[in-house]
């Protein structure tokens, strides 16, 4: 199995956009500009190594993949932040 390092920032950034759907709200929610947020979307599309969104000019929706990293990422915050 391959390891795959993303940053907890990464992570969170994943389940934002997972959650909203919208790269504006990610942008906000981290005081960032949209293009910071579509960059790191991308890093983290790069290190996974498939697309995890769909993107419409109208939504953004997980993948087959976004939804299995879902889990994964919850977990992984959630015991980051109750430790």
């Amino acid at each position: 199995m391959k390891r795959i390092d993303l940053s907890p920032f990464e992570l969170q950034v994943f389940l934002v956009l997972a959650e909203t759907g919208s790269f504006r709200s990610v942008a906000q929610h981290f005081a960032l500009s949209q293009p910071a947020v579509s960059r790191a979307v991308a890093r983290i599309e790069q290190r996974i190594g498939a697309r995890l969104f769909d993107r419409t000019s109208r939504s953004v929706v997980p993948t087959p993949q976004g939804d299995a990293l879902l889990p994964i990422a919850r977990r992984v915050i959630h015991d980051l932040t109750t430790s």
